[in-house]
């Protein structure tokens, strides 16, 4: 799945959620270990998405194009993983 996919997904509200926490100061790699161990998904997939600049310009340009970006959060991607409020 593209990353444009995703976000249509996203977008239309065609979403399963399932929690997973990621604790401050934790490491992609940290997070793929996790990710594997919990049977998200393999460590190795996380890891190649996570160093895919790609997926989030993907992302960006589809968000531009949508009707829906209005009704969405900014999208910011600092290179840090941020609290949830």
């Amino acid at each position: 799945m593209t990353g444009r996919e995703v976000f249509w997904k996203l977008a239309n509200g065609q979403v399963y959620q399932q929690p997973f926490t990621v604790r401050e100061g934790e490491t992609m790699f940290d997070i793929a270990r996790e990710l594997e161990a919990a049977k998200f998904m393999r460590a190795g997939d996380f890891l190649f998405a996570a160093g895919d600049p790609a997926l989030i310009r993907d992302l960006r340009r589809a968000r531009r194009h949508s009707k829906a970006s209005s009704s969405l959060p900014p999208m910011n991607f600092p290179g840090i993983l941020r609290p949830a409020n």
